[in-house]
């Protein structure tokens, strides 16, 4: 069955029994793909990856699963923006 089939289809039967009374599973299906994959998988597959298409990856991935570090990006980029930044020298020495 192709995707636009098993969504079709999905909806089908939503709009059949309707929504509300669609399983909490029917309605996360549609318009994705559920696939089982194991934890030992994805960390094969990320440590597969380029080194720094892996560090890009998982910044990504901290970023979109994180609120708190995109608050540390925004406040960062402020305090930079503002000048509200030392110099490693001024903080650590030489």
């Amino acid at each position: 069955m192709k995707k636009n089939d098993f969504i079709a289809n999905i909806k089908s039967r939503v709009t059949d029994v309707g929504f509300n009374k669609a399983t909490h599973e029917e309605k996360i299906m549609i318009g994705s793909l559920r696939i089982e994959v194991k934890p030992e998988e994805i960390i094969q597959a990320i440590k597969g990856m380029e080194k720094r298409k892996r560090e890009a990856f998982l910044e990504d991935l901290l970023a979109a699963t994180s609120p708190e570090y995109l608050k540390s990006i925004r406040e960062a980029r402020a305090d930079y923006k503002a000048k509200r930044v030392k110099r490693h020298e001024e903080v650590f020495g030489k």
